[in-house]
Formats: structure tokens, C-alpha cells, sequence
């Protein structure tokens, strides 16, 4: 039957004698206006949204609808759909599916709640009534949280929302699941005029009483970025307004109450609404010398991480630096300011979308692969953690890259995720610790270069201890190649270590007065030589205190007791008054005397020596020969050289000390059994014993049953490690001194080692395995190693010249392009005579020689180091009477930790690189002799205690350095800063 257009009587419209577009809206107009919203066409149902509230929607009409069998039996209906559908899934048993399609505003969301309402109310009472009543304000409590005020819709859907209900055969409901896609998470940082963000947020600051909105650290809603309304309309408009999102808050919370939410459910729900508030009130200042970004107001970060339950320090650095993988190696560069705002808006839709979903995914602890997430340094960390436990293999992950780019910071975060993964079964407060040491150690081994705010001077090795089923029981810190020489010299816009700094910013007046400290700007070490105050303005000093009183409360935290922190601040203001004694040349007897001696008075005040030994020491050299005891007065360089020896030896063993005293901190602590423990563990003991002895009857048995076998090698070593490496990054400054040229030196033989793992071995195992492969070509700086390294190479050499007391800079370099000027990596300059030249790996790089060998002498005297171990103080005499069991300066007695002692030839195999050999000394026996692979230095085990040079020891720390690396299986971080403009050949 064909039927004329514009009779508004036609249910189907499918059967219109011209079926076009104009008549099918003809029609449907026509429809409207007799108040008919819904109509057919075919088998699909085309609703109006009226706008109004509707009575075809009561008990009569779920009756007229439930079980019809014929829909022209009726108007049309959304209850027919829905009851069509359910009727289907009975009789064929076969799953259904209504799909809702249409413009915003057209009514969709509503139209849905009323045929699941329907469906529920045909399946019969048979059902669980809590269950449907649940499964029915199921679409009320997610609109609220995904849906949004738009130019078009006061309640538009700003997500997919895919319900489906669960059946028995016979009909029952029983279930329900929600399945929720494309939420418009930009709507959470970013909407238009006249529109909102999602409806909670708007509810949550009318419902929320006012003792709970300081509970969430809230305030004005107009404070909020996304709160706001770009045309600058109020968040709440009107008062009706606002009781209608107070109305609202007050259902919503009823309903996920009775959905089964906790109060503490919903507490978290509000807490993570909240973070979200003050993580987009975050705002980032440019940072024009890095190009990077910082935050200067800091609250809303504070308030983020206090709701969250975040560390300050890694959120910071998430949001203010980018991780990627180039080539296969993890690198770490500082976001600009369009990446800062993109970042911390992308965190605040991803908290947003997880909340919504109620998704609780921990992103790196579970992935089996590293491609199934971004790359990021959590991987790394969590991938040698995760080999650590299935393989029993030690790990150590070796961070590497240029001062800057962000290393330390990185450390940080891995060892935080380490700890993380190991779950909550260890000792929490050695977690902690463990956490803490870094900034604690950073207070006092970093400072401010041109290069860095915060550049670490000293190499670090943290040494993690875990069970054999992956539990952490322990830390170790190993420290290396502090540069002490930056306590009595630093270059321009450069300080000495941070806690000088801290000490004058944070002590109050009378603790100032205790210690003897005047103006900073009195201290010769806290003077910049560009003329610069040593606080520059108001925020740097505040800075400093803040930072004073972090550390501090860390020390406390970490174990260090009120008596440990006055004896460091007690050396620290001794090393700032004995770098201020003065010495004035005496032309009566060509040497020096002390004419201020306040500073000298304060020192020895401070640390309870004995003046006129003290002065002695400063201005006099003692001496046997032929029996006698020889005075000899110093000179003018001599006397200055001893002072700044003995200031950076007592900075030197106190970082030492520090360092000790948290390790010994970093101990599993002992817990006491209980009476039953104890009788438990005792009886325990006794069935091991008797077990062991057993095992012990049958294994002899059974080895008298077998050939001889010779006994394997047991490691003895309780713990397995994973170790992270922390050492100075690669320099180039505008002028290169003897501490980048340490530094370098380190990253070279890192790099060998890196090119070792990561080219040499993986090629070899291809060989053995017989896979084939591409050769990949690389430049290796073997020889740059044995420029630096060999037997006359220019560590030798430095440490030649530096024993002739008329040698000078100028005949060292000399020295250098006499005996270097042929390696193809050596640079000759012209016209500079303390100039030389290096091809590093990262490029080239020309070190000023000017003062080299001062600096490598490093001169402290025996009879400074006696009149130390008569001083008053306990801590003074611990840490100069070491130096009677190791005889050396430049590396700290902590760090050699027994190394030398252990082992009489110190330079033992190591088979990671086999690229560098050492002479043997002559009394170990032949067959224990091992070639040393690090060095090509020619140095007897004799010759260690007649070497009193910063080189020397700094082959031995290198060694040991990379000799604790040997037995472990490493993972690779490289950074590079994008800011410098460095040409790296891999």
C-alpha cells in the first residue's frame, strides 16, 4: 500500500508513494507538530527530541509494549525496540544489539536509559531487583562523569558507551558490564564558550562541604584553569546553577553508594577530581639558558603530589624532560615550553580517562616486552630488576652522558622504581632511606658549573642488595673521583659544593655566631671570580634555606644523630676559615708567617688542635735525613699549596664519612623475635641441621659410589645486586682543567665498555652461535685509552713531571707533544704553550694545562696529617688515622673499602675488556699473575706507596670501579642534551 505525503498519520514511512529525503523530513515534521516523536522507517526507528518532559513513558506504556508481538499493533516507541530485541534474544537465543546514532542533543543518552529501564521491566521480577535497580542508574553516574555542557547540549555524551546486559536462557537478568570507548579526555584541559568541562568537577566544588574542600586543598572555582569559561562567563552563573550541581553532587554520591562504592571509593574518586584541579593550575616559566622550562610556583605540584602520594622530584621531571630511544639507546632531553603545558595537560586527561575507565594499570611493572609502552627510563629499570629475579644474574644499569643532561635526576627515578617493583614485602624505612640518599649525597658531591645548576662531582655507585625471590634487604654506596680541588677553586657563574652554601642561608644567627661565620662574602671559597654575590638575589638565599632544612630533616630521617650533624657543620666551618688563612712572605728567611691569625685560631678552635702545631705544619716541612730531624720552611706557593691540601682532605674524608655513615644506615635492620619466633626458629635449626646432616651421609655415599670429582667454586656472596652507576657526564667547557680531563678519561673507558657490550660481544655471540649478520663498523677508542693509560701516555707523564721540583706547566706540555704528537688523537694548538688537544668519542675537546701539575700533587704533608690525628675531636682522628694502612690522599680511605688491602696485586683480571695490560708486581707468585685489561700503566705494587698523586689514585679508583662492574650483566642509559651542540661517533 502506497500512502500520500502529509497526513502526519503514517507510522511506517517506508511505504510513502515517493520516498526522498524532503518527504521523509516532510513527514516527520508534519508528525512533530502533532506531538509525535517517533516514527519508522522500516526496521529502524527515527526519535525528535521534544525538549520536554513526556508522559508516554509510564507503567501503562511498559505494559503496552511488553511481549508485542506485532509492532503495528502500536505507535512507535522506543519500547518497542527494546522489547523487540529482549523478545528475539528469547526465542532464538541469539545475542542482540541496539545501536543509538544521531546528532548531539538528539536525544540519545536518554532514549538508552529508557530501554534498558524497558528491558529490565520485561525481564520480570524474576531477577535481582538490587542488581537491576544498580544496572538502571548505571547511564545517571557515568554521565555524570562523561558527559559535558556543550554549545549544543546542555548533557551531551562525550564518550561510547557500550551496556551490555547479561541473560540466562529463560530470560533472567544477571549481569551487566559497561564497555566505555573514545572518551573526549581533551575536553578535561581545553573546551569552548559557553561550555564545560565534564559535570562532576562542577559538582563536586557545589556539594563538597567546606571543611572538605580544604581537605582537598580547594579554593574559588574560579581560581581553576579549566573551570574557567573563555568568554568569561562565572563557573556558576547563577544561584540555580549552583544548587542544581549541588542537587546533583548529593544524588551522584547516593547512587555510588548504593552502586557499591566504599566511602573510601569515593574518596579516592574525589581526591584523584581534585589532583587533576591543581595538576592543570600548574604553570612553567622559560628557563632561557637551557631552553628548557621550570616551575616557579610551586603549590599546586606540592598539592598534586601530597593527594597523589607522588614524589615531588620524579613528577617534576616527567613533566619538565622527554624520554625516547635513538638508535637503540635511551635518551633524555628538557621539554620546551609548548612540550611542558602539552605534558602536563596530557597527564591530567590520562588521570582523567584512568579514573572514568576505573582502570588501575601500573604501566612498567608488569610488561613482559619493552615495545608493549613508551619508552621510558621506568623500562630500563624495571628490565634489569625483572632479569635480576629470573635470571639470579647481578645487574647494573651505567648512566651516561654529557654534564647536564640530566643523569642524576634519572638515577633517582630508576632507584625509586626499583624499590617500587619490589613490592611492600621488605623493610619500608630502608626503602626510604635508600630513596633519600641521593639528595642527601647531592647536597654535599654536587655544585653549580656553566654548565648545570646542580652538576655532580663525584662518581656514584649504588649497589642495591635483594634476596634471591627479589626482595630488597639492602644498599651500599661507593664513591669516586670526588673533585676536591673545587673546594679551594671554582671558574666564573661557578660555586663550590652546595652545602656551603646551605650552611650560611639556613643556620640561625646564634648557630652562625657558634661556628665563628661572618658574611659569606668574607669566605676566599664562596667568592666568585666574575665578582657576583654569592646569593645574587632574595630567591636564590630562600632557595638555599629551603634546602638547608631538606637536608637536615634527611639526615635525621636517615639516622644521622644531633651530635653527626653539628661535627659536620663544625668541619664545614673549619674549612671555610682555614681557606681564609693568609700567609705573607717573610724576606728575612725566604719563608712565611701568619699575620692574621684569627682564621688559624677558629680552625683550631673548631676542631680542637693544637695552634702552635698547626702553624708549624702550614709553614714548615719536617724530614729525616741521615737520622736527623730536618726543619725546612715553605714558601709563599708552598704554604698556600699545604693549606688548600689540607682543606680539601678534610672535605674529602668528611664526604667520605657521610657516605660511610649511610651505608651503615642502609643495613637491613634486625628485628627481635618473639617467644614463639624464637622457639621456632630454633627448632627449625635443629631439623636443618639434622636434614643437612642427612644429605650430607647420602652425598658422601654416593661420592664414594662415583669417580673423584673436584670441588666447584662457591660464590660466597649473600646477595644478589643491581647496581646503578652515576658518574660525571662528558665536559667541554669554554676552559678544560685537569678535572675534565679526569672525567673524559672516565667516559672513555665507559664508552670502551659500552662499545664492548654492545658491538664486540653480540657480534662474537653471532659468531659462536653461527647466525649470520651484517658487520657493523664502529669507531673504537682503544687507542685513546692507551694515550691517556700507557706507560708513556699522559697520565704517566703527568705524574713524571710532577715529581721534578722546577717542572712547571709549560714543560709538561711540552712533554706531552714531545711524546704524543704523532697518535692521530693528540692536537698540537699553535701559539698557546699550555695547550694540548684531545679527539675525545664526543669530540674534540682542548684543556688549558694551567695548573695540572699543582692539582695532581695534591700536596698534604705527613705532619698535617699527624697534627690531624692529635685533635680533640674523635671524627678528626678517625679519618687521619686511616691514612697510617693506605698512604694516599686522592682517593678516599672509605672508598678504597679494603680494596687495596684484600688484594696485594690490586690490578685483578677483569674480563669484560681485554684491551689494556699492567706489569705484575714482582712478588706475587707466577701463577696467580692476571694481566689487568683497564691500564697500560707500567706501576709495580712497590710503587703504590711511593705515589702520592691525584692521577695514580685515579687509576686505582677507575679500577675498581670498573673491576665491581665486571661480575655484573649491564643495561644501557645514554643521554644526550639537545642543547649542546656535540657530534657523538657511536
Amino acid at each position: 500500500m502506497v500512502i500520500q505525503v502529509g497526513s502526519g498519520e503514517i507510522n511506517d514511512l517506508s511505504i510513502l508513494n515517493i520516498l526522498n529525503e524532503n518527504n521523509l523530513l516532510y513527514e516527520l515534521r508534519i508528525r512533530y507538530k502533532k506531538g509525535i516523536i517517533y516514527t519508522y522507517i522500516g526496521d529502524v526507528l527515527i526519535a525528535i527530541n521534544p525538549f520536554k518532559q513526556l508522559n508516554i513513558y509510564e507503567k501503562q506504556q511498559h505494559d503496552l509494549y511488553k511481549h508485542i508481538q506485532y509492532r503495528n499493533h502500536s505507535p512507535p516507541h522506543i519500547f518497542w525496540i527494546a522489547d523487540h530485541a529482549y523478545r528475539k534474544l528469547c526465542l532464538s537465543k541469539q545475542s542482540q544489539c541496539i545501536i543509538v546514532t544521531g546528532e548531539s542533543g538528539s536525544g540519545k543518552t536518554e532514549s538508552t536509559k529508557l530501554m534498558v529501564s524497558h528491558i529490565i521491566y520485561c525481564s520480570g521480577n524474576s531477577g535481582d531487583r538490587e542488581l537491576q535497580n544498580r544496572i538502571i542508574e548505571t547511564s545517571p553516574l557515568l554521565e555524570a562523569f562523561g558527559n559535558a555542557q556543550t554549545c549544543m547540549n546542555q548533557n551531551s555524551s562525550r564518550f561510547g558507551k557500550y551496556l551490555q546486559l547479561n541473560f540466562t536462557d529463560n530470560g533472567r537478568i544477571v549481569g551487566a558490564k559497561v564497555y566505555e570507548y573514545l572518551l573526549e579526555k581533551s575536553r578535561i584541559v581545553q573546551h569552548g564558550s559557553n561550555e564545560r568541562t565534564f559535570h562532576f568537577f562542577y559538582y563536586l566544588f557545589a556539594g563538597l562541604e567546606k571543611e572538605d574542600l580544604n581537605y582537598f586543598h580547594l579554593n574559588d572555582p574560579e581560581t581553576y584553569r579549566i573551570l574557567k569559561d573563555p568568554s568569561g562567563e562565572k563557573v556558576f552563573p547563577n544561584q540555580t546553577d549552583f544548587d542544581h550541581c549541588r542537587q546533583m553532587f548529593n544524588t551522584q554520591k547516593n547512587i555510588m553508594k548504593r552502586m557499591g562504592f566504599t566511602d573510601k571509593d569515593i574518596n579516592i574518586v574525589f581526591t584523584i577530581l581534585s589532583a587533576i584541579l591543581h595538576l592543570t593550575n600548574i604553570q612553567f616559566t622559560r628557563d632561557d639558558e637551557t631552553d628548557g622550562v621550570y616551575i616557579e610556583d610551586e603549590y599546586p605540584l606540592e598539592v598534586v603530589c601530597t593527594l597523589l602520594a607522588l614524589d615531588q622530584e620524579i613528577l617534576t621531571m616527567a613533566l619538565i624532560s622527554t624520554f625516547s630511544i635513538t638508535k637503540g639507546e635511551h635518551v633524555i632531553s628538557l621539554k620546551n615550553f609548548d612540550q611542558a603545558n602539552d605534558c602536563r595537560d596530557a597527564l591530567a586527561k590520562a588521570l582523567y580517562e584512568r579514573l572514568f575507565s576505573w582502570i588501575q594499570h601500573d604501566l612498567y611493572k608488569h610488561i613482559q616486552y619493552r615495545n608493549h609502552s613508551p619508552p621510558h627510563i621506568f623500562w630500563v629499570a624495571d628490565h634489569a630488576y625483572r632479569k635480576l629475579c629470573l635470571s639470579k644474574q647481578s645487574q647494573c644499569i651505567i648512566v651516561t652522558g654529557e654534564s647536564g643532561s640530566g643523569k642524576t635526576e634519572s638515577t633517582k627515578l630508576m632507584v625509586s622504581h626499583i624499590i617500587y617493583c619490589s613490592g611492600n614485602s621488605g623493610d619500608r624505612e630502608l626503602q626510604n632511606r635508600i630513596i633519600e640518599t641521593s639528595p642527601l649525597l647531592e647536597a654535599f658531591g654536587n655544585a653549580q658549573t656553566c654548565m648545570n645548576q646542580n652538576s655532580s662531582r663525584f662518581g656514584k655507585y649504588l649497589q642495591l642488595n635483594f634476596t634471591d625471590n627479589g626482595r630488597i634487604v639492602g644498599a651500599k654506596v661507593y664513591e669516586y673521583l670526588l673533585e676536591k680541588s673545587r673546594i679551594v677553586q671554582h671558574g666564573s657563574n661557578e660555586r663550590t659544593f652546595h652545602f656551603f652554601y646551605y650552611l650560611f642561608a639556613g643556620l640561625e644567627k646564634e648557630d652562625l655566631n657558634y661556628f665563628h661565620l661572618n658574611d659569606p662574602e668574607t669566605y676566599r671559597i664562596l667568592k666568585d671570580p666574575s665578582g657576583e654575590k654569592v646569593f645574587p638575589n632574595q630567591t636564590d638565599f630562600d632557595h638555599c634555606r629551603q634546602m638547608f632544612n631538606t637536608q637536615k630533616n634527611i639526615m635525621k630521617r636517615m639516622g644521622f644523630t644531633d651530635k653527626d650533624i653539628n661535627i659536620v657543620f663544625t668541619i664545614l666551618s673549619a674549612i671555610l676559615h682555614l681557606t681564609n688563612i693568609q700567609f705573607t712572605r717573610d724576606d728575612e728567611t725566604d719563608g712565611v708567617y701568619i699575620e692574621d691569625e684569627y682564621p688559624l685560631e677558629v680552625v683550631c678552635t673548631l676542631l680542637a688542635l693544637d695552634q702552635e702545631m698547626l702553624t708549624m705544619a702550614l709553614i714548615s716541612t719536617f724530614s729525616i735525613t741521615k737520622g736527623e730531624h730536618v726543619i725546612s720552611l715553605k714558601n709563599f706557593d708552598q704554604a698556600n699549596d699545604c693549606r688548600d691540601a689540607l682543606a680539601k682532605a678534610l672535605y674529602e674524608r668528611l664526604f667520605s664519612w657521610i657516605v660511610k655513615q649511610i651505608n651503615n644506615l642502609l643495613q637491613p635492620t634486625r628485628r627481635l623475635k618473639n617467644f614463639d619466633q624464637a622457639n621456632d626458629c630454633r627448632d627449625a635449626l635443629a631439623k636443618a641441621l639434622y636434614e643437612r646432616l642427612f644429605s650430607w651421609i647420602v652425598k658422601q655415599i654416593n661420592n664414594l659410589l662415583q669417580p673423584t670429582r673436584r670441588n666447584n667454586s662457591i660464590d660466597d656472596d649473600i646477595y644478589l645486586t643491581c647496581s646503578i652507576l652515576d658518574m660525571s657526564g662528558f665536559e667541554n667547557f669554554q676552559m678544560n682543567s685537569f678535572e675534565q680531563l679526569c672525567i673524559n678519561i672516565t667516559n672513555e673507558h665507559l664508552q670502551y665498555y659500552f662499545n664492548e657490550h654492545i658491538f664486540i660481544q653480540e657480534q662474537q655471540d653471532y659468531q659462536t652461535e653461527c647466525i649470520s649478520y651484517e658487520k657493523i663498523h664502529f669507531q673504537n677508542n682503544e687507542d685513546l685509552i692507551a694515550l691517556f693509560m700507557d706507560s708513556l701516555g699522559i697520565l704517566a707523564l703527568l705524574d713524571e713531571e710532577s715529581h721534578f721540583p722546577k717542572a712547571n706547566d709549560e714543560s709538561l706540555v711540552q712533554k706531552f707533544h714531545s711524546h704524543c704528537k704523532y697518535h692521530s688523537r693528540y692536537i698540537k694548538p699553535k701559539g698557546n704553550e699550555t695547550t694540548f688537544g684531545i679527539h675525545h668519542y664526543a669530540g674534540k675537546v682542548v684543556y688549558d694545562a694551567h695548573g695540572f701539575l699543582e692539582k695532581n700533587r695534591d700536596n698534604l704533608s705527613i705532619n698535617l696529617i699527624e697534627c690531624m690525628k692529635k685533635s680533640g675531636m674523635e671524627l678528626i682522628k678517625h679519618l687521619f688515622v686511616l691514612t697510617d694502612e693506605i698512604n694516599h690522599s686522592s682517593i678516599s680511605p672509605y672508598t678504597m673499602t679494603g680494596y687495596t688491602k684484600k688484594h696485594p696485586n690490586w690490578y685483578r683480571k677483569s674480563s669484560a675488556i681485554e684491551h689494556i695490560q699492567d706489569h705484575i708486581p714482582e712478588q706475587t707468585n707466577k701463577s696467580n699473575q692476571q694481566e689487568l685489561k683497564f691500564f697500560k700503566t707500567n706501576i709495580h705494587f712497590k710503587e703504590y706507596f711511593n705515589q702520592n698523586t691525584v692521577a695514580f689514585h685515579f687509576k686505582i679508583s677507575l679500577a675498581e670501579l670498573l673491576d665491581r662492574m665486571k661480575d655484573t650483566e649491564p643495561s644501557f642509559v645514554r643521554y644526550v642534551d639537545q642543547y649542546v651542540n656535540v657530534t657523538y661517533t657511536f
